[in-house]
């Protein structure tokens, strides 16, 4: 998410690469990156996989017109889904956030701070006591007599 924008009109184009190599998390789900909310026309945007387990996603207006539309607020500027590879601790990092304003000025827009990611996998155990507890009040259930 862009944090803050404090750029004179917008921005007229805008990359962001994510680094997620520290966390077991895999590269985006089938390298799909999605425009945020804050991307003003999708023809200007395009995404990928950064390095072997990031993402990148950039927009320019000029794809879309040299008069096309700017990036005018702060919110999600992309998103993606990953899937969790290991049980483990690690941080998604924000890396290479730069764009231009209106101006034709390099602008470096805050992105807030990296994320602490924390994957855990239940033991079988864990889930085993969850099945025996769901069936054994499935079991009570259908024992207990009715009212008449």
């Amino acid at each position: 998410s862009l944090t803050e924008l404090t750029t004179r009109g917008g921005l007229g184009s805008l990359g962001v690469d994510i680094d997620s190599s520290n966390p077991p998390l895999s590269a985006p789900v089938g390298g799909v990156v999605t425009p945020g909310s804050i991307v003003p026309d999708v023809t200007g945007f395009a995404g990928g996989v950064f390095l072997t387990s990031g993402a990148t996603g950039n927009y320019d207006q000029i794809l879309v017109d040299p008069l096309g539309p700017e990036i005018t607020s702060a919110g999600p500027f992309y998103s993606y889904q990953v899937t969790a590879l290991s049980e483990g601790t690690g941080t998604i990092a924000f890396h290479d956030a730069a764009g231009l304003d209106v101006s034709g000025d390099l602008v470096f827009p805050s992105l807030g701070s990296s994320m602490r990611v924390d994957v855990v996998v239940p033991e079988p155990a864990t889930l085993s006591l969850l099945a025996l507890t769901g069936s054994a009040l499935l079991r009570r259930r259908r024992q207990m007599p009715r009212p008449e």
